[in-house]
């Protein structure tokens, strides 16, 4: 009787014997028979649809690396969100084979992975449904699933997966697999990164290791920088809440460069880096400096510790162009309209990004936007100093009003708690500086009488020929009314719009053509403007603690409600209404020459 060796094909020394059946196996360590029977059994999910989808994989196992498996939440340690998805370390780590005398079934302990909520699951069939779609996509992404858990504190259940890895990006030394991105392992370089070093401080360590185990690239690492390896510290500004240097960083940033033979870890050394000094207590500079890793408007690299004075800093991407005020003061002239757009729909992506992680900024105004202008000579503008941020339901933790008069809004001079609409007050503000070039109220005293009449609807002008599109949108966003405010991610698309239509110098249809002769308009008066602006002290323009009393209930300005009324234009207003008068002047029987 002939009797049929199952899976014989596969069978050969190479893999080693079977200790069930004493056959060779099918792969390394692996018996086809026999471990798919065996790791099926002694676990449960506590569900048995669950349990019966898991096994059912199981049993179609060829290979040991490869299991599906029922993971408890509790062999998942230092869970930290990312995104829409979360980083862990798996205790019991995931399944490998080691070449001793021959191939064994193993373990690699504490390695990193991903997990992910499966939200569209309504019902148990479409979890388990979408559980095995995840697991097809991941494949053909080169990405890793190692099976499901639960959430003991919410229920939901997650998926549990490596990150994608790629032959072009090498192998990690550590771990011998390729790398998830060119020269870096998500599995092994993190942990590698929080190794070897000290600030002297464990809550400041603490602080650096939560984001160097979340980094997920090379270049996004954040370090403790010896203040010995910063050299040539030279003030170059100074806040209400904090000073700001920049100085020579002698390590320099890091940087991925291709080689002959691949890509490697390395450094830009001697780069010039910005400083900023973060003052209060231990609690608030640490939350400062963690507000500003998180939206990572701009590049940030880590902290030092001043060894005279013993003041902690924050050490992040040197903006050569400074300010947007002072920006605008030295340049004003040579902006065209499609530069200053470009320099909004800039402001309102990182305003943008800074809303979408549940946070409002609490100190916006022009000082607080840098500009930094790139070899390519493209000028980029980011949403700076992030001291006062907090998340939406922290608004009230404070009672004192912090920032530049001008810019905050009224609903919060009146003593109400902050919002993310006051940062949309604030984006209309800067609108209007842009326009002229000036900042808001320049010629006024920045005191209680301008709070009183902001309250009662006064907001800054604009410069004559502003197109209409701009201006509307700049007092919708200034509306007493914060609900009647629009939303960042209104402001930048519509900004982007018009940025693409006057960048690509045509129009699709006729509200585009108008849009794009407006702004062409516009730019016709810059050779006519002139270069003296006003001279405004730096005092002025600094955040200061703000406390008025005698404010009444914020009102809108006539303007402001007429441009509510959709049988009301631009046009339909007196000029000087709208556009400030100290701005323009009549020659013969044509306006303009600005300043």
């Amino acid at each position: 009787m002939l009797v049929f060796n199952e899976f014989g094909s596969k069978r050969n020394d190479r893999n080693g014997k079977c200790a069930n059946c004493n056959r060779y196996n099918t792969s390394p360590a692996w018996c086809q028979t026999c471990d798919p029977q065996k790791i099926a059994l002694g676990w449960t999910s506590g569900n048995k649809k669950i349990d019966d989808c898991i096994k059912e994989l199981q049993l179609n196992s060829t290979n040991y690396e490869d299991v599906i498996e029922w993971i408890p939440f509790n062999k998942l340690d230092n869970i930290q969100k990312v995104g829409e998805e979360f980083l862990a370390v798996w205790l019991d780590g995931e399944r490998l084979i080691q070449y001793i005398k021959e191939p064994t079934q193993s373990r690699n302990p504490s390695c990193r992975l991903q997990l992910k909520i499966l939200h569209e699951s309504k019902n148990l069939l479409e979890l388990l449904c979408k559980f095995k779609e995840d697991l097809i996509q991941l494949k053909n992404n080169n990405s890793k699933v190692y099976g499901l858990t639960q959430n003991t504190s919410t229920d939901e259940y997650m998926l549990v997966f490596d990150f994608a890895r790629y032959s072009g990006y090498g192998k990690c030394v550590s771990c011998n697999r390729y790398n998830t991105l060119h020269a870096w392992c998500q599995s092994c370089d993190p942990q590698k990164t929080t190794e070897g070093w000290t600030s002297g401080n464990k809550d400041v360590d603490d602080c650096i290791k939560e984001f160097q185990l979340k980094a997920a690239r090379y270049e996004n690492i954040i370090e403790w920088i010896p203040f010995n390896r910063l050299n040539n510290v030279q003030k170059i500004g100074e806040g209400g809440f904090g000073s700001v240097f920049s100085a020579t960083w002698l390590d320099g940033k890091r940087t991925i460069p291709n080689e002959a033979g691949g890509y490697i870890q390395s450094r830009t050394p001697s780069c010039i880096v910005a400083l900023k000094t973060l003052p209060g207590s231990q609690e608030n500079f640490l939350r400062e400096f963690k507000s500003f890793t998180e939206f990572r408007t701009m590049e940030v690299y880590g902290l030092t510790q001043n060894t005279t004075n013993n003041e902690y800093l924050m050490v992040f991407q040197f903006a050569n162009k400074g300010s947007l005020h002072k920006f605008l003061s030295s340049n004003f002239r040579e902006l065209n309209w499609k530069s200053k757009l470009k320099q909004l729909v800039d402001i309102s992506e990182n305003l943008k990004k800074v809303h979408g992680t549940g946070y409002f900024h609490g100190d916006f105004h022009s000082g607080n936007i840098l500009q930094n202008q790139y070899i390519s000579g493209n000028l980029i503008s980011y949403i700076a100093d992030l001291g006062l941020s907090r998340k939406k339901d922290e608004s009230d933790l404070e009672v004192s009003i912090c920032g530049v008069l001008p810019y905050v809004a009224p609903e919060v001079l009146y003593k109400r708690p902050y919002t993310i609409a006051a940062d949309i007050y604030s984006f209309g503000i800067i609108m209007a500086e842009i326009s002229t070039g000036k900042p808001p109220h320049y010629d006024i005293e920045y005191d209680e009488e301008l709070a009183i009449q902001i309250c009662n609807g006064l907001r800054p002008e604009f410069a004559k020929d502003t197109p209409e599109c701009y201006i509307k949108l700049a007092y919708k966003c200034m509306d007493a009314d914060p609900s009647n405010r629009p939303s960042a991610n209104d402001i930048s698309e519509k900004v982007s719009k018009w940025y693409k239509i006057v960048n690509n110098g045509t129009a699709k249809d006729k509200d585009e053509l108008a849009i794009l002769k407006a702004f062409q308009s516009a730019d016709a008066v810059i050779p006519k403007l002139s270069t003296e602006l006003p001279v405004c002290p730096q005092d002025k323009l600094t955040s200061k603690r703000l406390n008025f009393k005698n404010l009444s209930e914020p009102i809108n300005s006539s303007i402001i409600s007429l441009l509510a009324s959709k049988s009301i234009e631009l046009a339909d207003i007196p000029t000087g209404k709208y556009c400030d008068s100290n701005l323009i002047y009549k020659q013969t029987n044509l306006f303009l020459t600005l300043f």
